[in-house]
């Protein structure tokens, strides 16, 4: 398979299935990905040039995907490094299989869970290759910037530590509070000191996880 101008690094953020760039399965999705600009794509962001600014620093930004047919949306947290480094951090009920295509609102409104009960398990956060994996199943339909950031290891560590945060804290997943957006937006206050304003439907983000 041919990758045109894809970095070594970018390709190698890819292969989360661990096939190795020659496999067919990465080929396809990666070329599945390239055709549909997806958030992942890290070196084709369109024709624009970047900042001087911001040459060499870590991106953070807030991503989008609709559950419940669009009624509302979750969120997950995405670094890019400056050199190829993709990172995702994202939240989301222990008793709902990940990869499935039925989301938690949707779960609800069909009368198999309780937006007021614990009935989804507790809230829990995933990261690294496994969050992408999660993530890629779903379009992206928006995606909001954090801002710029000098460390990429730096961002890391603090979003993984209030990940590791929250998963000690057993916090009941609550759909319409204490879930996926609440997370996300707390995590990304982790590194900016406030929570920012969602320019989409995010239930629950305004709200603050309890903490041990």
């Amino acid at each position: 398979a041919s990758f045109g101008t894809l970095s070594a690094q970018t390709i190698a953020n890819y292969d989360w299935l661990g096939n190795g760039a020659g496999s067919a399965v990465f080929a396809a999705l990666l070329r599945a990905d390239l055709a549909k600009g997806s958030a992942f794509n890290t070196t084709n962001k369109g024709n624009g040039s970047v900042s001087p600014s911001v040459v060499g620093k870590t991106e953070v930004s807030l991503e989008f995907n609709d559950v419940a047919g669009g009624a509302g949306q979750h969120t997950y947290v995405i670094v890019r490094g400056p050199v190829g480094q993709v990172y995702v951090i994202r939240a989301g009920p222990s008793a709902e299989n990940p990869f499935s295509p039925a989301t938690v609102m949707s779960a609800d409104s069909s009368g198999s869970g309780d937006v007021t009960s614990g009935s989804f398990g507790d809230l829990t956060v995933d990261e690294g290759s496994y969050a992408i994996a999660i993530e890629y199943l779903k379009p992206v339909i928006g995606s909001q910037l954090v801002g710029y950031f000098d460390s990429y290891s730096h961002v890391v560590d603090t979003l993984s530590a209030y990940g590791r945060a929250v998963n000690s804290a057993n916090i009941p997943y609550l759909p319409l509070s204490t879930n996926s957006n609440a997370f996300a937006f707390g995590a990304v206050s982790q590194l900016i000191g406030y929570s920012p304003n969602s320019n989409f439907r995010t239930f629950g983000s305004d709200t603050e996880l309890p903490l041990k």
